[in-house]
């Protein structure tokens, strides 16, 4: 999980185009966070939302850091709701939350702006992404097994010759 870091992004993605990042952080073969839950036990996914939302804090420089307490509260409703979600998605989260893209914080880290945004993210984002390459690939699909269709009118030729021999 230290591969997962807060600066995964700023290291991983250097040069890349916000769209090269997208991609790579949905479609990346990554640990959900149920799964880090089952390979590093219970408390692995708040312990590593908590040092997301820790970064997130720093970064935006509130007056008032967000406190142990509503840190691990905010991390365990991330994790209840979100636990699907995937590391390197839930990073990209972060890291289009500290572009100021889901708002900002007024002297103070607010909860529920993050939990909003995360449904923001979610349903307006990554389901948008992962609906639009599933379609492409269902398309892409189609168009292969039509390279191997043949008109009814040949079918008909080719039964008769079948039924001729």
């Amino acid at each position: 999980m230290q591969e997962y870091n807060p600066d995964y992004i700023m290291t991983r993605c250097k040069g890349m185009t916000i769209e090269d990042i997208n991609v790579l952080c949905i479609f990346q073969d990554t640990p959900t966070l149920s799964e880090m839950r089952m390979m590093y036990g219970d408390n692995m996914p708040t312990s590593w939302l908590m040092a997301q939302l820790f970064s997130l804090s720093e970064f935006c420089g509130a007056r008032d850091k967000m406190t142990d307490e509503i840190a691990e509260k905010t991390a365990f409703i991330i994790y209840s709701h979100f636990y699907y979600l995937k590391a390197s998605e839930l990073l990209l989260f972060f890291y289009k939350f500290s572009t100021g893209r889901y708002g900002h914080f007024y002297g103070v880290i607010d909860p529920q702006i993050i939990l909003n945004a995360i449904n923001v993210f979610v349903l307006n984002e990554r389901n948008v992404m992962i609906d639009r390459n599933a379609t492409e690939e269902r398309l892409k699909r189609l168009e292969e097994e039509r390279k191997n269709c043949i008109t009814y009118e040949e079918y008909c030729r080719q039964r008769d010759k079948l039924e001729e021999t």
